[in-house]
């Protein structure tokens, strides 16, 4: 028996005998293969009054191939093209709805024989009755899974060009899903494996026609993606996504675009545009589709909050500032706004400009080692809309409030605090008390309760002390000591070198070296003096009427003789 067995019968023609012309199978030949037997029918036939049925039958180490060579002066090559019409040969009818068209089928030997079904298909079909001018068709593919042996739909080419993965009816150009296999979750992977390369998913939308496209315009979905989910009857519309949006209209050298994300609120089933990055890298958050600022945050009805929370960490708001540009930055200088933290509000047509703020500035011309910074507190007065400093912590630590401006427009303050205006402490009637660090009161109305004191001692003689502190009127050395902002006007007070010496507990030495004077005591002492005085003035009263008692009755006794 030969190695190989090829046989060739004609068979009648289903195609058009009228057309006088024919094809077939030009070359058919056998090259190694497979161990088993393979057999394998390919139909012939073009247009032709008969056609040639090959059966070719191989076994041994060969394999069984049909090729099909076209040798022509024009476009055409060879084709494998399936009939199919209901009826009989002579009385055809038309196919129906669902018929195969072709198949192209493949089947394989199991433990003792071939398959009842075939395990892969390639079905070309009929979708709709046909007539001589409605001819729509559909390609499916179908694939048998590991472990069974019943080959399940996988593919479909739909009548409209929808391309349907794993379902049948895509309602997309390209629709993926697991229905018709119910196991695992539809989903599309791009994989990319180079050095420069990537994944990349690219929609592309143009007005017009395929063949006369025009520009797309402001406003226009470039590309979307979307989510559907399934409801109480079928699924939805489109209820959540992100789309990519043309933001002008485009020509060849202005191709703005934005993206704009939607959402669905629980109980509604109408999405709405939650967040939007513009052309300019501003983030709207909350529904603004043209936000003003890097990032700007909308609420209806509801709080606008920003919440930072961190566990094991910390949570900050940082602002950067300099001049220049991102490429080529340039140091902040002496009042640069560093980060501002604003309010405004609405008044009758619109919102108005920041009306109050806590400011970080530059307090010089920043170096990489100098870094003064201020904190300023703006708020805008009553009947107007022009904000200004009211208080000022400046980088020195001093605290200005009601703080007025120098010649650069800086807050100033010459003291730990400064009050540019009159101050009222307490909460009450006359209460209020300004205490020192000890917290025993300097002025005021403080608490004085013989609840809180201890070892409660009286003052000794002061008068004498007392009377020796000499006021005395002087001017201050203002420009030879500049860092203490004295003024210019004549002053009044004590000399603490003279203080020291006959009340030493009133003076103490500042960090600077220099004497300081607690004139928060002289009242107090004061009021000891006060006391001796009367004391003194008691005794003289007394000896007064002694005195008078005395004269009264010697001049008795003289006016008896």
């Amino acid at each position: 028996m030969p190695r190989a067995q090829t046989a060739l019968q004609e068979e009648p023609s289903f195609g058009d005998a009228s057309a006088g012309t024919s094809r077939s199978l030009t070359q058919s030949f056998v090259r190694t293969s497979n161990l088993f037997t393979k057999f394998v029918e390919a139909w012939g036939g073009f247009q032709g009054s008969f056609r040639k049925r090959a059966r070719l039958f191989e076994q041994g180490h060969r394999r069984t191939n049909i090729n099909v060579t076209t040798y022509s002066a024009n476009a055409f090559g060879p084709n494998l093209i399936g009939k199919k019409a209901r009826g009989i040969q002579s009385a055809p009818t038309s196919v129906l709805n669902n018929d195969a068209l072709l198949n192209l089928s493949a089947n394989g030997y199991g433990a003792t024989g071939f398959a009842a079904v075939d395990s892969a298909v390639i079905s070309m079909r009929a979708n709709e009755n046909w007539t001589d001018t409605a001819q729509g068709s559909v390609i499916n593919f179908s694939t048998t899974a590991n472990g069974t042996t019943g080959p399940i739909q996988r593919m479909t080419i739909g009548s409209n060009g929808n391309v349907g993965i794993g379902v049948f009816g895509a309602q997309a150009n390209l629709e993926v899903s697991n229905a018709n296999n119910a196991s695992g979750a539809g989903m599309i992977f791009a994989t990319t494996f180079t050095t420069a390369g990537t994944s990349l998913f690219v929609g592309r939308r143009a007005r017009g026609t395929g063949i006369a496209p025009t520009a797309v315009l402001a406003g226009d979905n470039l590309a979307g993606y979307l989510a559907q989910g399934y409801g109480a009857t079928g699924f939805s519309g489109t209820r959540g996504g992100m789309f990519v949006r043309a933001a002008e209209n485009w020509t060849d050298t202005a191709q703005g675009t934005s993206l704009a994300f939607n959402t669905t609120s629980p109980g509604t089933n109408t999405p709405s545009t939650r967040m939007v990055l513009d052309p300019f890298g501003n983030l709207g958050l909350g529904g603004p589709t043209n936000p003003n600022n890097a990032l700007e945050i909308t609420r209806s009805g509801a709080d606008s909050t920003i919440l930072l929370t961190s566990f094991g960490g910390s949570t900050a708001f940082v602002g950067a500032g300099a001049r220049g540009t991102s490429a080529t930055p340039t140091a902040a200088q002496l009042g640069d706004p560093l980060a501002v933290l604003a309010g405004t509000g609405y008044g009758t047509t619109n919102f108005s400009d920041v009306n109050a703020a806590v400011g970080l500035v530059a307090a010089e011309n920043f170096t990489d080692t100098a870094h003064g910074t201020a904190i300023g507190f703006l708020t805008t007065p009553t009947g107007s809309i022009t904000p200004a400093v009211q208080m000022a912590l400046l980088p020195n630590g001093n605290l200005g409030v009601g703080t007025p401006l120098d010649v650069n427009g800086f807050p100033t303050a010459t003291d730990k605090a400064q009050f540019f205006g009159d101050v009222r402490v307490g909460n009450a009637g006359t209460n209020g008390c300004i205490k020192n660090f000890a917290g025993t009161g300097i002025i005021g109305t403080c608490v004085s309760d013989r609840r809180f004191k201890k070892n409660i001692t009286p003052f000794g003689a002061t008068l004498d002390r007392l009377t020796a502190l000499q006021p005395v009127h002087y001017f201050w050395r203002a420009s030879e000591f500049p860092e203490h902002h004295f003024g210019d006007a004549q002053a009044y007070g004590l000399i603490a070198q003279d203080v020291e010496q006959v009340l030493p507990e009133l003076v103490v030495t500042g960090e600077d070296g220099f004497k300081q004077v607690d004139y928060s005591k002289l009242p107090l002492l004061t009021i000891q003096a006060v006391k001796e005085l009367k004391e003194e003035n008691e005794a003289l009263k007394q000896r007064v009427a002694e005195l008078e008692r005395l004269f009264l009755a010697t001049r008795t006794t003289g006016a008896r003789h």
